[in-house]
């Protein structure tokens, strides 16, 4: 006897399943996206009057600091959300723009954000897939100097066959806004539970979680400040740059201690800042000694100057 012919799998049939694996597999990550850390493209996000916060992109292992720099200083800086991207994660209230959702951060928004690069990001340093120009990786690694997201964007070099595209929001997608995330800090002072790690800055210790704030006590948190850990700095209220005599270990003076602490943090740049924060984690000394002027500054003072 002859054998028996395969039946045929109709086209139709294996369309209708790879189209429902394909959404399937959508779902899947959508369901995924909705309950992990929000992303500037899903809520946006508001920089207050003069504001600076810390971005973070997991996925390049990397950190950038956005500053407010509207000449208004009285103005909010609104860094849209995607509409489309609310729309597809059920959000109940869609508060974003039409535009993609690769659109890069602060894209378009020159006058009023500013870019300082922490972390450059993983794939424009040497072996990465799209591995800067050694002189545009030297300018990218000055701690000092601020951009905009369009001069960025500049600096990277198109993808072979795509040199059309250099000036435009999709020449470069390791900016884009849908995987970029805020780590902004929290004042607190009541209770503290959310945190990794407790530290008193000026007792030095570290405290049980969780922890109450006690009279005149405040607790600045900070996401990630340690890796993936969060920390939450335990410090005195609005402390005040204590007036004290010369002779007394050569401590800060009132506010000519206070702009020689701010022009030392604004000369090491954000990285630096982010260096230092770790290693008063780590230490926890009572206080600093300024490398140039042998000031020495309490904990809490360089702690709430740098955040």
């Amino acid at each position: 006897m002859p054998p028996k012919k395969k039946a045929k799998t109709s086209s139709s049939s294996t369309t209708s399943t790879t189209t429902t694996t394909r959404s399937s597999a959508h779902q899947t990550k959508l369901d995924k996206k909705a309950g992990s850390i929000a992303d500037i493209g899903d809520i946006g996000l508001t920089l207050a009057p003069k504001e600076s916060v810390y971005l973070k992109c997991d996925n390049l292992n990397s950190m950038l600091r956005i500053v407010n720099i509207a000449a208004d200083d009285k103005l909010e800086v609104q860094i849209p959300a995607a509409a489309s991207v609310q729309r597809a994660l059920g959000r109940e209230e869609v508060t974003g723009d039409d535009l993609p959702n690769h659109l890069p951060v602060g894209w378009g928004q020159s006058d009023e954000v500013r870019f300082e690069i922490v972390r450059i990001n993983s794939d424009l340093v040497p072996g990465g897939s799209r591995e800067l120009k050694a002189e545009h990786l030297e300018r990218m690694s000055d701690s000092q100097k601020q951009w905009t997201m369009e001069e960025l964007m500049d600096m990277i070099e198109p993808l072979p066959g795509s040199e059309s595209k250099k000036k435009t929001n999709s020449h470069y997608l390791g900016y884009r806004r849908s995987i970029w995330r805020a780590l902004k800090h929290q004042t607190l002072h009541k209770t503290v539970e959310d945190a990794d790690l407790i530290l008193d800055v000026v007792g030095g210790k570290s405290l049980r979680v969780p922890y109450k704030c006690q009279k005149g006590e405040t607790a600045i948190l900070v996401p990630e400040a340690l890796g993936s850990a969060s920390v939450a700095f335990v410090v005195p209220q609005e402390p005040k740059m204590k007036q004290q005599d010369d002779s007394m270990n050569g401590s800060v003076k009132g506010e000519e201690g206070a702009d020689s602490l701010n022009a030392f943090l604004k000369s090491i740049g954000t990285p630096g800042c982010v260096s230092l924060l770790q290693k008063i984690i780590r230490r926890r000394p009572a206080a600093l000694v300024h490398p140039d002027t042998e000031e020495q500054i309490p904990a809490d003072h360089v702690i709430q100057a740098v955040v």
